[in-house]
């Protein structure tokens, strides 16, 4: 009789295994469809975003504050040296340095 009972048993708890794995299998792929469906919503969005981006871009590039030609410059005339005065400039501070070389040592 004890045979009997652990065999029924043993089918019972058979049974609530299958009937387990089949409930969690159908959950699986409930939520692979969720997935799914995430997904494209997602890349939906990503798209839609990335070609809103592309349209505003274009926008702001044509607009005269973003044109390039109609930027003034910040300082026009700054009063730059050219840079064959610069050479000059560093020859005449070696000439000085040398000079108050000199002075010190006597």
């Amino acid at each position: 009789m004890k045979t009997i009972q652990k065999m029924k048993d043993a089918e019972e708890k058979a049974r609530a295994e299958a009937e387990l794995k089949a409930k969690m299998e159908a959950k699986v792929v409930k939520l692979q469809g969720k997935v799914r469906l995430l997904e494209s919503e997602c890349i939906q969005s990503i798209s839609q975003a990335r070609e809103e981006g592309k349209q505003e871009a274009d926008i702001l590039s044509s607009s005269d504050m973003f044109v390039r030609s109609n930027t003034p410059l910040p300082y026009p005339d700054a009063g730059l040296k050219e840079s064959d005065d610069e050479e000059e400039d560093d020859d005449e501070e070696d000439d000085e340095t040398e000079k108050a070389g000199t002075e010190q040592e006597t």
